[in-house]
């Protein structure tokens, strides 16, 4: 695991590690997290990186959809290349249910 401390740092750090999944607060020092998600995927080393976006902030509806714009090349939470395969890779991933049955 990587971490930084701002987005300039964090920027930095994606593109010389290339991450399976890139966790991001809205809130930073030094550069917003809508700047960082947008550089991100500008970038063709980090484009199809999933980010799981931590924040506090009550995000708008234009919010969200700046963050999550509907691209039909934007995998699908759970689809190839999503959070929940990220997650798996990295051993995160939640346990499976237990058939009781």
């Amino acid at each position: 695991m990587v971490e930084a401390y701002g987005g300039s740092e964090g920027l930095t750090l994606a593109f010389q590690h290339t991450p399976d999944l890139i966790v991001l607060d809205l809130n930073m020092p030094g550069m917003s997290g809508f700047t960082v998600a947008h550089q991100l995927r500008a970038n063709p080393r980090t484009r199809q990186t999933p980010i799981l976006v931590s924040t506090a902030m009550d995000l708008t509806q234009a919010e969200r959809a700046e963050l999550l714009p509907p691209r039909p090349d934007h995998p699908a939470e759970g689809g190839p290349g999503g959070i929940l395969e990220a997650l798996e890779r990295l051993g995160l991933a939640p346990a499976a249910p237990v058939d009781t049955s």
